[in-house]
């Protein structure tokens, strides 16, 4: 099994990146942060994600350079939060780091 550490998929862009995780097991988490106005996932650029079918959007902060969060596991429970920076469909990945986010 990879570790999650060997990923190279800071600087490439997010539809690219997402694609090598599933490739290599992982497997796009749904996680929704509630919001005043309700789910994060589903404002602004995170909705842009959601609408091309990338589950796995937590939130996008909408401002300045528009970084935004995606969650992925493995069956073995381990798991990535991808950081991206830009608009959908061009974000690019800037961070990963091994954290679960609560549901």
């Amino acid at each position: 099994m990879q570790d999650w550490g060997e990923l190279e998929v800071v600087g490439k862009m997010y539809r690219e990146a997402r694609s090598q995780l599933i490739r290599e097991g992982w497997l796009p988490k749904v996680t929704s942060v509630e919001g005043p106005d309700g789910p994060e996932r589903e404002w602004l650029v995170a909705g842009d994600f959601l609408a091309l079918g990338y589950v796995e959007i937590q939130q996008c902060a909408g401002t300045g350079l528009n970084p935004c969060i995606f969650n992925f596991v493995r069956e073995d429970g381990s798991c990535l939060k991808i950081f991206t920076q830009g608009n959908a469909p061009d974000a690019k990945v800037s961070r990963v780091e091994n954290l679960c986010s609560a549901e």
